[in-house]
This record gives structure tokens, C-alpha cells and sequence, in this order.
């Protein structure tokens, strides 16, 4: 069964792949395919190394020491008033810094929002402590959208730990209830860091993350709105084949670059065409579908939860050509489910 759903993943990318031959990219064709030969990598890596208990648990805590050293990264540039310099000179800033060696806040935020669902998982209070940090440092950098995601993911979690979700119109009363204590728990732990540090350099993040509700500009960039509109309209135009991979850029911007409407959905059909779209969502809902029987194991919650969390940060920010951690924890997911289903075989 596991095989099936890779097979069908496989195959969406085997169809990407082959849309080179009417695509209108010149050139950015070739790196976007590079980009995803590397998912395909990410994908398929997870199912042959993670075959041993201790293989997971070493996964987990690599990913929390990166979200210790992220922390601990971010406080010392917050605390020295050189925060805006690690945003506005990293990668995704939109300085055209393509070039720089300082990694994309948003990859960054997601990297410690993962680590705080994988605290959760392990019930630790010095892990706790640790989480709260990394929250308070996902403030500081203005990491909007994954807090959202994570919040909604960390209440999923929870909820499957507590094996409260069998279906999405049972235990509505508890998911209310599970609901108001995690973002209350998140809205208690980020005011505490923050009068914690009035000290810090980070004030035009704070003031970008405030100005979300009150400007609407800023809403309205927030939630992407101008790029969904223009891929929309390359979407009509386009309706069955889509403009090939790579050539939404040259299509929507004129530009032959790495652009793309920080919608995994609407860039499908966008280079693939709608029908694209059937493929994409059935290869995530075989994953979701088959892997969510075994939730009895607290590892597949835990890594359903993260596919959650990556799959709604993916439908905001980020492109095919760096979706490799999604590829990732789809991997993981279905290796943690074969080993699951071969540990009650046995």
C-alpha cells in the first residue's frame, strides 16, 4: 500500500518532468527540474534509512538540535540589534540575495515550528522550555504564516495523541476545548518572551507582524493575494496543458526565473494544467488516507501532524523547486508506517 502511494507521487513528477517538451522557458527549465530530482531524492531517502526505532529518534533529535542552534542564533543577532540584517540579507528576502549564504527566515521559522510539534510529541518540560524560545524567536523574525500553520498543527497533534480524532464530525466539544488551550498556551508564552526582552533590535519585524491586522496592504500581502490573482489569470489562459515546468515566470512576469505564486496547487495548474491537480491531491490524500489507520503509533501522529504543518506552510509560501522537506516528511511518514506495520506483523 505504501508502494502505491509512492508510485503515485512518482508519477505526477514523471508527468512534470515531461511538460519540458512544449514548455516556454528558455532556460529556468533546467533548474527547476534539478530542484525537483532533489525531492524526488528526499522522497525516496526516508524509506531506505529510517528502518530502526533508533533511526527515528535520531531524526528527531537532529531536528531539534537545529532548532536549538536557530534559537540561540536569532536571540544572540536580537539581543545585538542585528536581527533586520539576518532578514533582509537572506535568501527569500527579496533583495535579489540569491547568492547569499544566509538561509530564508521562513525556512528558518519552519525548521523551529517542526521542532516545537516534535517537543510536543516527546511530553519533555526542558524540552518545553526550549520551545517557548524557539516560539519567541519565530515572533522576532516575523514568521507569520508557519506560526499559523503550526498552531493549527500542534492542535491536530494533540488531538491525535490523545486519539480524539476518528472522524472530522466526532469530539467536536474536545477539539473546541484543545483549541482555545493551545492558542491561549501560544498567546501566554509569546507575550512572556517578549516583555522578557524589550532589549532586543527586532522592531521592524514586530512592527511588520502587528501592522498584519491594521494595514491592508500588508494583508493582503500576507495572504498573497495580488500572486493568487496573476496566477489565476495564467491558469485561464492555460487551462489544460498548463506552460510547461519552469515557464510560469516567463508567462506571468516575463521574467525566465524562479518565480512562482507560493501556491503548490495553483502552480501545478498553472505549468501542468488543471487536471494536474487531480494527481497532486491524490498522491497526498493516499499518504494521509493509509497512514492515518496506523495512528495508534505516536511517531505517525507526530509525522502526519509535521506533513500537515509543511503542506499549509507549501499553500502559502515556497515552490516545487523547494518543496524538498515536504518530499522529506512524506517520506518519513511512510517509512515510519512500514516499520510500524511490520513491528505488529512480527
Amino acid at each position: 500500500q505504501g508502494f502505491v502511494c509512492l508510485l503515485i507521487i512518482l508519477s505526477y513528477f514523471i508527468i512534470y518532468f515531461s511538460s519540458v517538451l512544449y514548455s516556454i522557458s528558455l532556460e529556468f527549465w533546467k533548474e527547476k527540474i534539478l530542484g525537483m530530482l532533489l525531492s524526488i531524492f528526499a522522497l525516496i531517502g526516508p524509506i531506505f534509512f529510517l528502518r530502526e526505532q533508533r533511526h527515528f529518534d535520531f531524526f528527531n533529535r537532529a531536528i531539534l538540535f537545529l532548532m536549538f542552534l536557530a534559537s540561540m542564533i536569532l536571540l544572540g543577532f536580537y539581543l545585538t540589534g542585528t536581527l533586520d540584517y539576518f532578514i533582509y540579507q537572506g535568501v527569500g528576502s527579496g533583495n535579489d540575495n540569491s547568492e547569499s549564504l544566509i538561509p530564508d527566515y521562513l525556512v528558518v521559522g519552519s525548521i523551529m515550528c517542526i521542532g516545537i510539534l516534535i517537543t510536543l510529541h516527546q511530553r519533555n518540560p526542558y524540552l518545553y522550555l526550549l520551545s517557548g524560545l524557539s516560539l519567541f524567536c519565530i515572533l522576532l523574525i516575523g514568521s507569520r504564516g508557519p506560526l499559523l500553520f503550526l498552531i493549527i498543527s500542534s492542535i491536530f497533534l494533540i488531538l491525535l495523541l490523545k486519539n480524539k480524532v476518528s472522524s472530522p464530525f466526532k469530539g467536536l466539544k474536545k477539539i473546541y476545548k484543545t483549541s482555545l488551550k493551545v492558542i491561549f498556551s501560544f498567546t501566554a508564552i509569546s507575550f512572556l518572551f517578549y516583555f522578557g526582552f524589550q532589549e532586543g533590535g527586532a522592531d521592524s519585524t514586530l512592527a511588520r507582524t502587528v501592522n498584519t491586522f491594521n494595514d491592508m496592504e500588508e494583508l493582503k500581502q500576507t495572504f498573497r493575494v495580488e500572486e493568487f490573482v496573476i496566477a489565476f489569470d495564467v491558469i485561464r489562459t492555460y487551462p489544460f496543458f498548463g506552460v510547461g515546468v519552469g515557464g510560469y515566470g516567463l508567462e506571468a512576469y516575463d521574467m525566465d526565473g524562479n518565480i512562482y505564486p507560493h501556491n503548490l496547487i495553483l502552480e501545478s495548474a498553472a505549468e501542468l494544467g488543471l487536471f494536474s491537480i487531480l494527481i497532486f491531491i491524490l498522491g497526498l490524500f493516499s499518504v494521509f488516507y493509509l497512514t492515518f489507520k496506523s495512528r495508534s503509533d505516536t511517531y505517525i501522529c507526530l509525522y502526519i501532524s509535521i506533513l500537515l504543518f509543511e503542506l499549509l506552510n507549501y499553500m502559502k509560501s515556497g515552490g516545487f523547486i523547494s518543496s524538498r522537506d515536504l518530499y522529506l516528511f512524506i517520506g518519513v511518514l511512510l517509512a515510519r508506517y512500514e516499520f510500524a506495520r511490520k513491528l505488529q506483523e512480527s
